[in-house]
């Protein structure tokens, strides 16, 4: 990939297509994040990064999966047409409306 001309977020998915997303994560304050917090954070940021708008999270989902209410759903990358796929499977455990505020 030339960097040069490189955006972060073609440069994020290069990263994850490479298995190497970890190398977004600054490693200075590591008593502040844990490693499972910080890959939530990355997986979350590249599902929000769908090329096509309809396979991104709903806000929705992005909360309840930030309160630990469901599950991430897993990101899949298909090289041949160049697509970010999200497979949502949600599960929503509380179904109370969400607070505003």
């Amino acid at each position: 990939m030339n960097l040069e001309k490189a955006n972060l977020i073609s440069w994020c998915r290069h990263l994850a297509q490479a298995g190497n997303l970890f190398e977004l994560v600054d490693e200075r304050p590591k008593e502040v994040y844990t490693k499972d917090q910080a890959s939530l954070c990355m997986n979350l940021a590249l599902a929000c990064l769908q090329k096509m708008p309809e396979l991104r999270l709903d806000i929705e989902y992005f909360v309840y999966i930030l309160k630990g209410e469901v599950d991430l759903p897993s990101v899949l990358y298909f090289k041949s047409v160049n697509l970010w796929f999200c497979k949502c499977n949600y599960e929503i455990v509380n179904d109370e409306p969400l607070e505003s505020g």
